[in-house]
């Protein structure tokens, strides 16, 4: 249920994204992760994009209870991303490689574009 409200959160933000015009629905992997870099730095991530489609985040909003609960937390986390994954390119996907929860340096995710073209 958690992950439900984090991708329906994640996907109402990127779809007033393209609403707004700043985004392109159907977007190519570079424009979608470009967004996504955008709206998680407005929302606390501190986000950056970095070769071979890699997203990292370096911040996160969720922190101090990540730390409590990371099963329910990152993945209330990873939802978000992947609901604004889906507002700006729908056939990507998104895999998580590390959290900082676990332990790791920052959160690394990486944007699959199976399927989409190169436009």
């Amino acid at each position: 249920a958690l992950e439900r409200v984090g991708y329906d959160f994640g996907f109402e933000v990127g779809v007033a994204e393209v609403a707004a015009g700043h985004a392109t629905p159907g977007a190519s992997l570079t424009e979608a992760m470009e967004g996504m870099v955008r709206l998680l730095s407005r929302h606390g991530f501190g986000a950056r994009a970095e070769g071979g489609g890699s997203l990292r985040a370096c911040a996160c909003p969720f922190e101090e209870l990540a730390f409590d609960d990371p099963e329910r937390i990152c993945g209330l986390d990873r939802a978000i991303w992947r609901g604004m994954l889906a507002a700006f390119a729908p056939e990507a996907t998104l895999r998580v490689a590390t959290t900082r929860a676990g332990g790791d340096d920052a959160c690394v995710a990486t944007v699959h574009g199976d399927g989409l073209g190169s436009r």
